[in-house]
């Protein structure tokens, strides 16, 4: 049974239109590209340092599904809330961009909560914003507007999650 459908042509432009710079964003996370700004979406309250890298080695199974659980929570309350659509990059060059929108509710969990979450590449136009997966529970969100974003942001705290908003850049 087929979990995503192509958009319409005309929403492909909208979406294109609305965030021309999903190809350098995916080059690498900085803390600014164009005018989107990076946030980060954790089960931890800041950044590890090295004295905190226990946290994630030899994470029992309870501790893990315990995170994961709370991603799973962002996620549903993400779908009711707003339209998302999965984007790729197909073509010889791989800059052309292919926007699908899920076509379940489940099928959008499914590929949320997949082992390969750090593939994750969606685009939410109700918030103007690029959330892609990350590493470490800890996913990454590009955002256009902090008033547009507020309210996703409420949906990360009542799901348990934090947000950290800078790092030290290489």
């Amino acid at each position: 049974m087929r979990k995503l459908r192509n958009v319409e042509k005309s929403k492909s432009k909208e979406l294109q239109a609305m965030f021309p710079d999903l190809l350098s964003i995916c080059d690498g996370p900085r803390s600014e590209i164009g005018k989107f700004t990076y946030l980060a979406i954790s089960v931890f309250e800041g950044w590890l340092g090295k004295e905190n890298y226990h946290l994630l080695e030899n994470v029992s199974d309870a501790v893990d599904s315990e995170r994961k659980a709370r991603f799973k929570l962002f996620h549903k309350s993400l779908f009711q809330e707003a339209e998302i659509y999965r984007f790729y990059f197909k073509g010889v060059s791989g800059k052309n961009i292919l926007y699908k929108s899920f076509l379940t509710a489940e099928s959008f969990y499914e590929y949320c909560g997949s082992e390969y979450s750090n593939n994750i590449a969606l685009v939410i136009p109700k918030y103007e914003c690029i959330y892609v997966g990350g590493f470490d529970y800890t996913n990454i969100i590009y955002y256009k507007s902090t008033e547009k974003i507020a309210e996703l942001i409420r949906l990360v705290q009542l799901s348990g999650l934090y947000t950290i908003k800078h790092w030290a850049e290489k």
